[in-house]
């Protein structure tokens, strides 16, 4: 359960802030997100260039699964009625 409500904060942050550009990169605040919706997604480890060996590597898997589930909810909620 502590999941799925992870997964709901989480998709709020992407519904609120998603779009929202970082000033000091130009990027958006959830590329995840952004990129999703595109259909052009490739997960932490490709987006920011991390290869397997990278201390970093398994943090962001960890990233990427709760992204999915965030992703999930969103078509459940979202997509299907907008």
């Amino acid at each position: 359960m502590e999941d799925f409500n992870e997964a709901e904060n989480h998709l709020a942050s992407w519904l609120n802030f998603g779009y929202v550009l970082e000033p000091d990169t130009g990027q958006y605040r959830h590329p995840e997100f952004v990129f999703r919706k595109l259909g052009e997604w490739p997960g932490w480890n490709a987006f920011l260039g991390v290869s397997p060996d990278h201390p970093a590597f398994e943090e962001n898997e960890v990233a990427d699964l709760l992204d999915e589930m965030a992703w999930q909810l969103y078509i459940e909620e979202y997509r299907a009625k907008h």
